[in-house]
């Protein structure tokens, strides 16, 4: 059983960044009892002061559409929205992206989701 989880993280080890801000989304996918890092997604920042492109968001909800979770900093209701259209569960972090998965983990949401996807493959 897979879980693919994006995670919005400039440095690769902290959730740092909003949403609509995040330039690059760390790939992380959880398979046999453990989360494994799978590759950095680049993309364009699509919210500026305030403001944002729907455009570059919902450019930024594709790039990540393979992803059953995604760990923000934080998250504005135009991406939450499209992340929901999509069936993807947006988490709120501000820890180390190992803390924030280790907290995911325990989550009742990530248990709902294992549970649907080992019922999906059987």
């Amino acid at each position: 059983m897979k879980i693919k989880i994006a995670v919005t993280s400039n440095d690769g080890k902290q959730v740092d960044c909003h949403f609509g801000r995040a330039k690059r989304f760390s790939i992380y996918e959880f398979a046999a009892e453990e989360f494994h890092f799978v590759e950095a997604r680049e993309t364009r920042p699509a919210c500026h002061e305030g403001e944002h492109d729907d455009g570059l968001l919902l450019d930024k909800v594709n790039a990540i559409s393979d992803c059953q979770i995604v760990i923000v900093q934080s998250i504005g209701p135009g991406a939450l929205d499209l992340l929901h259209s999509k069936s993807i569960h947006p988490v709120a972090s501000e820890q180390s992206v190992t803390e924030a998965l280790d907290k995911l983990r325990q989550s009742l949401i990530f248990r709902r989701i294992l549970t649907r996807s080992s019922a999906a493959a059987q």
